[in-house]
């Protein structure tokens, strides 16, 4: 199941999910000037730095239980992405472990 959510209300959708769901959510500007969000992991911080990097438009960093927005700026962007856990990957003929 996708977690991600494009359109002009995304900020809201991910803070709402963000205050109930009890995960971190970022939003961004995408290249083509709509808005993204997806719950924090290390493929969506990376397409946020990405987005970042070409448009220099924000990221904000929407905290769990609380709804609080953070606007992250490269550096703090580049913590959060090496602080996430990275993906599983599947072992060579099966599945992943």
């Amino acid at each position: 199941m996708s977690t991600a959510y494009i359109g002009a209300d995304a900020s809201q959708y991910a803070q709402r999910l963000a205050r109930y769901g009890h995960r971190d959510w970022i939003v961004w500007t995408g290249r083509c000037g709509r808005r993204h969000c997806d719950l924090v992991s290390r493929s969506s911080v990376k397409a946020a730095l990405l987005a970042h990097g070409t448009q220099g438009d924000d990221m904000v960093l929407i905290r769990a239980n609380t709804g609080c927005r953070t606007w992250l700026g490269w550096r703090q962007a580049i913590t959060l992405w090496r602080n996430q856990p990275a993906q599983p990957q599947p072992a060579p003929g099966g599945e992943a472990q």
